[in-house]
């Protein structure tokens, strides 16, 4: 009874003092990339962002077309989207009308607003040509 106690004890001591501890915690090093050259063009901080108006001339061009095609499509959808956009024109007219005589920092509001009124509901009328089209 001894002997196998002492061939036991033996055999764990030399199974556990063989093993290798793991380590704890790991921390790897983020690796390090190279800093990249930066490029910045200076431009006039003063100097508005200003679309040319023949891309926003033909972007509402295709908005119309696209709202053509939607009759074809859907008379409801077309009725719905042609009374918002009549609206939008009939707003864009009225200040357009007075953009002159308006103060630059007002200018520098509505027509950022005008533009994206303008690009959002072109989108909405896109989005609803493409769904009635893979519909039909």
């Amino acid at each position: 009874m001894k002997k196998l106690a002492f061939i036991t004890g033996l055999s764990l001591f030399l199974l556990t003092g063989c093993a290798k501890k793991t380590p704890e915690s790991v921390v790897t090093p983020a690796p390090v990339e190279p800093p990249q050259a930066v490029v910045q063009v200076a431009e006039p901080q003063n100097a508005p962002q200003v679309i040319p108006a023949k891309s926003q001339e033909q972007r509402m061009q295709e908005c119309r077309k696209e709202l053509d095609a939607m009759q074809v499509y859907s008379k409801a959808s077309w009725k719905k989207y042609q009374a918002e956009l009549q609206k939008l024109t009939a707003a864009t007219n009225k200040y357009l009308r007075v953009k002159e005589t308006i103060g630059a920092d007002i200018n520098d509001v509505v027509m950022p607003q005008s533009e994206f009124q303008t690009r959002e509901l072109c989108f909405r009328i896109k989005s609803r040509l493409v769904q009635l089209m893979v519909r039909s």
